[in-house]
């Protein structure tokens, strides 16, 4: 019973991805339904930490996910139409503040699904992204999608580490 109700979550953060992924087409779900068993099942398989997604902290992350994905969607249909294609794609470098495991992997893989944004290494507390204009507040961006991250696993984050601290 208690895996149950531990799965529960799961289950619906995996449901509520794949209803985004297909559009909610009715013929995807004969496929979605077992990848979701199998996927809510490795998630309780691996949940070695207490780091389970809150089930009430789900429908706000998604209402993030979708304006995030709304939003760098229009400004990568916005660049890829402008005559003069304003695209300067370079890497970042961000300090992760969320603990390793679950929580991070999670964020790493999220920002991958996010228009214009690319995971595309991750070593120590760094991740670094590939992205479509170098130009752009990337680390003000990735801190409030990484904040949502947090609230959905009931984790309250620590500042970034800052090197020249660290050093002194």
């Amino acid at each position: 019973m208690h895996a149950i109700r531990r799965g529960v979550p799961y289950s619906l953060m995996y449901t509520l991805f794949w209803w985004l992924l297909t559009g909610g087409v009715a013929y995807s779900w004969w496929f979605g339904v077992p990848i979701i068993l199998i996927a809510t099942a490795l998630s309780l398989k691996l949940d070695a930490q207490d780091h389970s997604p809150k089930l009430t902290a789900i429908p706000a992350f998604f209402l993030h996910f979708i304006y995030k994905s709304v939003g760098a969607g229009v400004d990568v249909a916005y660049r890829t139409l402008h005559p003069k294609l304003p695209l300067k794609p370079g890497l970042v470098e961000y300090p992760l503040t969320l603990p390793e495991g679950r929580p991070r992997v999670f964020l790493t893989l999220l920002i991958s699904l996010l228009p214009g944004t690319l995971s595309a290494d991750i070593k120590d507390h760094v991740l670094t992204l590939h992205v479509l204009d170098t130009d752009e507040d990337i680390a003000a961006a990735t801190r409030e999608t990484e904040q949502q991250v947090a609230r959905l696993f009931g984790l309250e984050l620590n500042p970034p580490r800052n090197s020249k601290e660290d050093r002194a």
